[in-house]
């Protein structure tokens, strides 16, 4: 069962609940809006430590923070909520972390912050199951133990996003676009995978540009007949990926690499500022190459 239901209620507060080991810690269901989950524990729930499966539009700008979602089947499952606020929560140990269902988020943010603490755990950080819109930026999805395990970010029937600036290691898949159109992954840092960036199911219009991909088995694999554009991507190596004769990621199916990138892109390369030097005969010089 569950250990709390909110059913059209609104504007409620529910915080320092323990509620563990239920099938859902917390549902959130239909016509519920304005809440604020905060400072729950609600580990070891054997569908979703907090559930908001809306089946219509109505319930929204929910807010869920600071929560212990650990050792769950999903840690925080929503649907529908196009202004939910999440921040803080712990997802350690669930096989799903942060699950967005049927949502056009109209170029809003999905951000670390978002996707909680504990990011590392050994399933699937973000999973997006027709959502369209979204910006997912700034996140490391990246598995931190050892042996390489889940994947790092799921996009399942889900269209017209951008992942951009977003880091994903030693998973068994960095990224994973399945029955997805028109989806652009750019300035990512794709590395040290079983593979890198798979494309599977019908998928369409995949574009991966100006990203790191390097350390994969198999840097992009394309399971489906339409073209996957890896064009002006780094694969690790100068000379290109191995297909092309170099020393770099390989990639498998139809799969566009050329032409690539013998260095990082400039938006995966970090300036440091360096504190101006005094000189004779001026005040400040530049150092060479700043």
């Amino acid at each position: 069962g569950s250990g709390l239901v909110l059913y059209s209620s609104s504007n409620n507060v529910v915080q320092n609940v323990t509620a563990t080991n239920r099938q859902q810690g917390i549902y959130v269901r239909d016509g519920s809006s304005h809440n604020t989950l905060q400072q729950n524990n609600l580990s070891g729930a054997g569908d979703a430590a907090i559930q908001a499966r809306h089946n219509t539009a109505g319930s929204t700008s929910n807010r869920y923070l600071n929560n212990n979602l650990t050792n769950s089947y999903i840690a925080l499952d929503i649907r529908y909520d196009t202004q939910f606020v999440s921040s803080g929560n712990d997802l350690t140990g669930s096989t799903y972390g942060l699950v967005l269902l049927n949502m056009d988020l109209a170029g809003a943010s999905i951000t670390q912050a978002m996707v909680g603490i504990g990011s590392g755990l050994t399933g699937t950080p973000l999973y997006l199951e027709s959502v369209t819109n979204a910006l997912i930026s700034g996140l490391d999805l990246s598995w931190t133990g050892t042996g390489k395990v889940g994947s790092g970010l799921v996009l399942y029937s889900s269209s017209n996003n951008v992942v951009q600036n977003v880091t994903s290691a030693n998973r068994a898949t960095g990224i994973e676009v399945s029955y997805s159109n028109n989806n652009t992954v750019q300035c990512a840092a794709v590395l040290n995978n079983t593979v890198g960036i798979q494309s599977s199911g019908t998928t369409t219009g995949l574009v991966v540009a100006n990203s790191h991909i390097a350390g994969n088995t198999t840097g992009v694999s394309n399971g489906v007949a339409a073209l996957v554009n890896a064009e002006n991507n780094f694969w690790g190596a100068a000379d290109g990926p191995s297909n092309l004769g170099g020393a770099g990621d390989s990639y498998s199916g139809n799969v566009d690499a050329d032409p690539f990138r013998a260095s990082l892109p400039p938006c995966l390369i970090t300036i440091t500022n360096q504190a101006p030097t005094a000189v004779a005969g001026g005040p400040y010089t530049v150092p060479e190459g700043g």
